[in-house]
């Protein structure tokens, strides 16, 4: 079924207050993409770039998804198991965050129940306009509940880099970080504070943290953003806890000296105060070890931003995404960027030439 409607500004609640995650389950457009550059950058204003249709795939592109607008977070992180079991060299690109599962592939992307890459209940796009639109507003941070979330764009850059160099969607990816950064900059939303940043003043809540360590279960794009944010923080010591810590030393090339990547076991091998900031899913083999650490005697503080959170109830000593003080410092910066998220969404608009929106389900 073909569902058809007017494309909305980013909505905002009654009283009028931004609330940062667009509630379209897609956006779409219906005209090709035809601004990218390949390998020139994106010129200072997105609209003064000409069409250059070496820039992108000549293929459909077509885009599969789950994420906050159709289930809830702790749908999506069972979701993710599929993520461990899929084969090497994939013809997809996989975006994998907190908030969504979305792959993307030159033509259909399986979604039926034999599949175990994604439900058949999965939101699809099928032209190359829309999903070109979709992954851009991904990337400029206008479809996180934290508008703006800088590490939106890391997360696509990432994504896009897994690609082989001949791939196809390989210079696409590339040309849409390169806009998102463009659009970013012009309206302001490169000062916007990242979840990690958020949870460092949970943490220390104003207070110096050069007394203690932090402890960071998970490096990926978040953990290795917490790792960055704690030694901003002032924490004398970071420990980069994951179970790959090769993987995660050749990701992160040349870490600040203060920042040491262990396996799980080393975990507690730290000062005697620490701090403790959980960025990854918990499976129940994490389960243990994680709250091992956080129940010691000498932890003092956990921000949990897992979407399956450690403990269900937040206390003085644990929060997690649900927290209120969370929930009220997400809203605080929503307001603040309020009018810079518009400009950006108009401007993403103005560039895909987008009358309306259109999906499938």
């Amino acid at each position: 079924m073909i569902v058809r409607q007017q494309d909305r500004q980013l909505p905002r609640a009654p009283d009028g207050r931004f609330r940062g995650i667009a509630q379209d389950p897609a956006s779409a457009v219906t005209q090709p993409f035809t601004r990218l550059e390949r390998k020139v950058r994106v010129p200072s204003s997105p609209m003064a770039a000409g069409p250059d249709s070496d820039s992108f795939s000549p293929a459909p592109i077509w885009c599969a998804y789950l994420d906050g607008t159709r289930y809830h977070l702790t749908t999506l992180a069972a979701q993710r198991q599929w993520l461990a079991e899929m084969p090497t060299g994939l013809a997809e690109m996989v975006l994998d965050t907190g908030q969504r599962i979305e792959v993307y592939s030159c033509g259909p992307v399986p979604i039926s129940g034999s599949d175990p890459r994604l439900p058949g209940a999965a939101g699809l796009i099928t032209t190359t306009g829309a999903t070109h639109h979709r992954l851009a507003t991904i990337a400029v941070g206008l479809r996180s509940p934290l508008v703006g979330d800088p590490l939106s764009l890391r997360q696509v850059a990432r994504a896009g880099s897994r690609l082989r160099h001949t791939h196809p969607l390989k210079s696409d990816v590339e040309g849409i970080v390169a806009l998102a950064r463009t659009i970013r900059a012009e309206h302001g939303l490169t000062q916007v504070l990242g979840y990690p940043e958020l949870a460092m003043k949970l943490l220390t809540r104003g207070a110096p943290a050069h007394d203690r360590a932090l402890i960071v279960f998970g490096a990926g794009v978040l953990g290795r953003a917490v790792a960055e944010a704690g030694i901003g923080a002032g924490y004398r010591r970071v420990r980069l806890v994951t179970r790959e810590p090769n993987r995660a030393r050749r990701a992160m090339g040349h870490p600040h000296a203060g920042i040491t990547v262990c396996a799980p076991h080393q975990a507690r091998t730290v000062d005697s105060v620490w701090d403790t900031v959980i960025a990854t899913d918990i499976d129940q083999q994490r389960r243990d070890t994680i709250a091992a650490v956080t129940e010691a005697h000498g932890a003092r503080r956990t921000v949990d931003l897992s979407a399956l959170p450690l403990y269900r109830v937040c206390t003085d000593r644990y929060e997690n995404l649900h927290s209120p003080r969370l929930g009220r410092l997400i809203e605080q910066q929503n307001e603040q960027f309020a009018a810079q998220a518009a400009r950006a969404q108009h401007a993403l608009g103005a560039f895909f030439q987008q009358p309306s929106s259109e999906f499938r389900r």
